[in-house]
């Protein structure tokens, strides 16, 4: 569950527009304490968002991967984006120069709009065939992507990264069984194509896995001894998460698919259309309808 998408933009107004240091004993100007809220918010959402982290180069957290999927992970959310959304109506916009004012309306809308998503039972619907976690982490874990591979501490971080994935796997499943008693379920046609995705993440041989990459791209500076460590561990690591996959995949096959709904609006879900509203303002940054848009487009 991610934050703050537009942080970049705003840590480039904020290295573009700080205040000057205040002097050691002077009060830090309004303008200064607006900039260490967005300092303390983008350490807070790092934390929070591991995998955002890998992705712009912090390897700080690339050994860790928080269940999204948990109600206390998104307790934890609510509280953080409460806590910030207090500390935000602190700061007097009025005092801040017109970038920063940019920046703190950037910033509200973030949170507001975070705030409003975990209205939403998404946690039901962890998996699909276009946005699923498990497509990212097939990215990460092909080699190829932002998840470094360089040392035997980076070999290290996957190990444990691919730990907490397979839990993710196993409440993923949980949420989906309580989504099908719920209503909450994806059209029987999006089943059919995350299918062969699963079928596809239990392919045999070992060495053919998608997951493997790292061992046959390993650095020629590993010594033979770390060389032979991480192989065994990684074709470890392998038959683990193919089995974890096949479990997967066993579920939705017998299970999920056959609860598939005929309908294909995720208006159709339970509280749909308020999430489709919901989306719509997310995505565009309206209070635009669909037929708005619709009308707009033609």
């Amino acid at each position: 569950m991610r934050f703050l998408p537009l942080l970049t933009l705003l840590f480039t107004l904020l290295a573009c527009t700080s205040d000057p240091a205040p002097e050691p004993t002077a009060k830090p100007t309004v303008g200064a304490q607006f900039d260490t809220l967005l300092v303390q918010y983008n350490e807070d959402n790092l934390k929070m968002n591991p995998i955002e982290a890998t992705f712009q180069g912090d390897k700080r957290y690339n050994a860790q991967l928080p269940n999204t999927l948990t109600q206390k992970y998104k307790g934890k959310t609510r509280r953080t984006l409460e806590r910030y959304h207090t500390d935000l109506q602190k700061i007097n916009r009025n005092e801040l120069d017109a970038t920063q004012q940019v920046s703190y309306d950037v910033l509200k809308w973030e949170i507001d709009i975070a705030q409003a998503g975990l209205d939403f039972k998404t946690e039901l619907l962890p998996l699909d065939q276009f946005s699923g976690f498990h497509l990212m982490i097939g990215q990460l874990a092909s080699g190829q992507s932002a998840q470094p591979f360089e040392t035997p501490e980076d070999y290290e971080n996957w190990l444990a990264r691919v730990g907490a994935f397979r839990e993710m796997l196993d409440t993923a499943v949980v949420n989906m069984r309580a989504g099908v008693e719920q209503g909450y379920v994806l059209p029987a046609s999006l089943i059919a194509k995350l299918q062969p995705q699963l079928d596809d993440l239990t392919a045999e041989p070992l060495e053919k896995h998608l997951f493997y990459g790292p061992v046959n791209n390993m650095p020629e500076s590993f010594s033979d001894e770390d060389r032979e460590r991480f192989t065994k561990r990684y074709r470890q690591m392998i038959e683990e998460v193919t089995e974890s996959f096949r479990n997967v995949s066993t579920f939705v096959r017998d299970e999920y698919a056959p609860a598939g709904r005929a309908s294909s609006g995720i208006s159709e879900i339970p509280n749909g259309a308020a999430y489709y509203q919901h989306l719509i303002k997310e995505y565009t940054t309206t209070d635009m309808t669909a037929d708005e848009i619709h009308q707009l487009g033609l």
